[in-house]
């Protein structure tokens, strides 16, 4: 996404305290990087002198109402931005990691895209999603997941560029879901993150 702070000036606004509150929101969970795929023009040049066009920020919760907090306090400190060159990844951490093979199969993967196709049919920016480099469709084996869940992080790079990507469980302990279009809706955000965690379910 785009934003009007870097790095440092976000983790320190993530642990700014008063005498009587916490800090709102765990630094732990917090992390910033620079993607070179993405690129976010500054819509208002003239009100934020500085813009990150190519921040990759990631947070992670256990509850859904907390990543909202976080994405409404984002834009509220960073007036964070996306455009088409931003995805909008979501990973999952299950609670049984035995599940991760048990859901490595072709069966999971395209009951998840027909589920997706009945939900966003009618939305080509989602529909595109299914024809990017970035997060195809196009699997077409167990072997190719079963590949994709041992990955080691070196070799076939190109595997984890599908809608769901299985190479993150090796890399990250979780199921990354690449096949989400970039959205400036909060709402809408975390109405795709339920969409995905209640699919798995």
């Amino acid at each position: 996404c785009g934003l009007s702070k870097d790095k440092e000036e976000l983790r320190e606004e993530l642990t700014k305290t008063t005498l009587v509150e916490k800090p709102k929101f765990d630094i732990k969970r917090f992390d910033f990087d620079y993607d070179g795929s993405v690129y976010v023009y500054n819509p208002n040049p003239s009100a934020y002198k500085k813009w990150v066009n190519n921040a990759e920020v990631k947070y992670w919760s256990e509850s859904i109402d907390e990543l909202k907090e976080f994405l409404v306090w984002l834009r509220a400190v960073a007036n964070w931005q996306a455009n088409e060159s931003c995805g909008f990844h979501i990973h999952i951490k299950l609670t049984n990691e035995k599940l991760y093979s048990v859901l490595a199969d072709l069966k999971f993967f395209k009951f998840f895209i027909a589920k997706y196709v009945e939900k966003y049919h009618d939305n080509e920016k989602y529909m595109k999603r299914l024809r990017s480099h970035w997060s195809s469709a196009d699997i077409k084996s167990n072997a190719f997941l079963t590949k994709a869940l041992r990955w080691d992080g070196e070799k076939y790079t190109h595997m984890r560029y599908k809608a769901v990507n299985f190479c993150s469980v090796n890399r990250y302990g979780t199921l990354e879901f690449r096949i989400m279009p970039y959205e400036n809706d909060i709402d809408k955000l975390i109405d795709n993150i339920k969409f995905i965690v209640d699919t798995v379910n």
